[in-house]
């Protein structure tokens, strides 16, 4: 008996992986883009015969989309050939599972996304409110990770994976590098993971998810897409500047450097190193009231002015007080913006109501956002503290 019992043991064992398949079977989908139909694309002929019909009389013809997939050539590191390191595919559906089965007609390999870094979408298809739909098949696809980065473009999807970027063979690897820069840099928020969108969309929290913009020879990635979370559509941009605000207000400037004019006499430059965001809540009456503590160390890392001494206490303090002043000039901007333009607390600042007074949050939370809601006439204050801990020196030739 127990010989016939490791006897199977053993069969099962050396059937090893069975439903392996060999890396010159696969596709692996680096990135995919999403745009919508161009209106004289809805009656060609070749998008009726792979869909079977018109779409320009489809009263669905809104709802269909372009997608284009990157897809990695696997490389034999010891043939030496100089193999095309990807090529796109792009197809026409109406449904993302029907867009990836008709790639079978025209891949030889079978699609694998196990390895997708990016999901770029066009601003067109997420103002119609299509981002739901679009992000679903991906949340239940068993290959998927939700890991992968979203970004938001601005112009078409595609042409961001047609750009012959520096020291990268394939874009879409490059555009994953890029957002990983959002710490070196203020105009670019943190990158929006597909499990954040879900979480955003479930909670119907109101967000923003980063831009990218193709040019002709390079790639950049600044600015966000603003969501309104109880309609899950886009509503507009936010310029760097306005990113910049918001990064402090949500406590991602770390690494920031900004460019401070002092007296109107010349500009220099703040590179933060460290720094701290709070946010403190109190109801006075009926009025919300928000408080912004932003406090940060830094140095000064460059000078473009002529004429002062930066070794003098006294000009050092107004030095700071001018870095304070931009800083709070940011914020107050971003803020100003989502109260009085679009009414939408991308800040999460009901959470922290929620935190401190969750049965005061379950009275409002539906009335928050929106044109009619409380978070557009609460007050919010700022207070910046900042600390310069290097100092620019000055060195005479001799």
């Amino acid at each position: 008996m127990k010989r016939a019992i490791s006897t199977i043991l053993i069969l099962f064992i050396l059937t090893g992986c069975w439903d392996s398949r060999d890396i010159e079977e696969l596709g692996f989908v680096l990135g995919i883009a999403f745009d919508p139909v161009k209106e004289e694309e809805r009656h060609e002929d070749h998008i009726e015969e792979e869909l079977g019909e018109a779409i320009g009389d489809s009263e669905a013809h809104e709802r269909f989309f372009r997608k284009t997939y990157q897809i990695a050539v696997p490389q034999d590191s010891q043939s030496g050939e100089d193999i095309q390191s990807h090529f796109n595919l792009t197809s026409i559906g109406l449904t993302n599972f029907k867009v990836a089965r008709n790639l079978a007609t025209r891949s030889s390999r079978a699609l694998n996304s196990e390895h997708l870094k990016v999901l770029i979408i066009n601003e067109e298809l997420v103002r119609n409110g299509m981002l739901e739909h679009l992000a679903d098949f991906y949340l239940r696809d068993h290959e998927m990770r939700r890991r992968v980065l979203v970004l938001i473009s601005k112009g078409e999807a595609k042409a961001n994976f047609d750009v012959k970027v520096p020291l990268e063979k394939m874009p879409a690897l490059y555009i994953r590098e890029v957002l990983e820069n959002y710490e070196k840099t203020l105009q670019m928020p943190k990158y929006v993971e597909m499990g954040d969108v879900t979480s955003f969309i479930i909670n119907q929290y109101s967000y923003i998810i980063p831009r990218i913009v193709s040019g002709k020879t390079d790639i950049k990635v600044a600015g966000a897409a603003v969501f309104d979370g109880q309609e899950n559509k886009m509503v507009g941009w936010l310029g760097e500047a306005e990113t910049e605000g918001y990064n402090w207000v949500v406590g991602d400037a770390e690494n920031g450097v900004l460019e401070v004019n002092y007296e109107d006499k010349g500009v220099f430059v703040y590179e933060s190193f460290s720094a701290k965001t709070s946010l403190d809540f109190e109801r006075r009456g009926e009025q919300n009231v928000f408080t912004i503590d932003v406090k940060t160390e830094g140095s000064f890392a460059e000078k473009w002015i002529e004429g002062i001494d930066v070794a003098d206490i006294e000009t050092n303090i107004k030095l700071q007080q001018a870095v304070e002043e931009k800083i709070k000039a940011e914020i107050n901007q971003i803020v100003e913006k989502m109260q009085n333009e679009y009414s939408l607390d991308i800040f999460r600042f009901g959470m922290k109501i929620n935190r401190k007074d969750p049965k005061y949050w379950e009275e409002i939370k539906d009335r928050w956002d929106g044109e009619d809601g409380l978070f557009k006439d609460a007050i919010v204050h700022t207070n910046v503290s900042v600390k310069v801990r290097n100092y620019m020196t000055e060195e005479k030739l001799k």
